[in-house]
């Protein structure tokens, strides 16, 4: 296990890293960001991983009924999920250009079809 003690590590982006089982021990952290596939976060002791998936939840309904086993609720997310895409797509064909922007080193809408193979909608 690497440690880092007393290290100052403002503005550090950690992207695509693993960071399983790491433990941040006595830090000062304002501002910060997480995101990713996030599970059993402690957080001053607080298992906050429910109330984060409540939250997800609440913001974004679809998200129920894609873990659902009805087959009409995964109907229904497919069809959320078709008509935000097409929202999408059509906001991008009123801006021309914009396709290729990046934004925060993310993927620009033409990288992310392509990887989802949406390009043909």
């Amino acid at each position: 296990m690497t440690r880092y003690v007393d290290e100052d590590l403002r503005g550090a982006e950690f992207r695509e890293c693993d960071l399983t089982g790491a433990r941040l021990i006595g830090v000062v952290m304002q501002d910060a960001v997480v995101d990713g596939l996030i599970t059993n976060l402690l957080v001053n002791g607080v298992d906050v991983t429910e109330y984060v998936e409540a939250e997800l939840d609440r913001r974004h309904p679809v998200r129920v009924l894609i873990r659902s086993e009805d087959l009409a609720d995964l109907r229904e997310a497919s069809r959320q999920l078709h008509s935000a895409w097409a929202a999408t797509i059509e906001r991008i064909r009123r801006t021309p250009g914009i396709e290729h922007r990046s934004v925060h080193d993310e993927w620009s809408a033409v990288q992310t079809m392509r990887h989802l193979d949406l390009s043909r909608n």
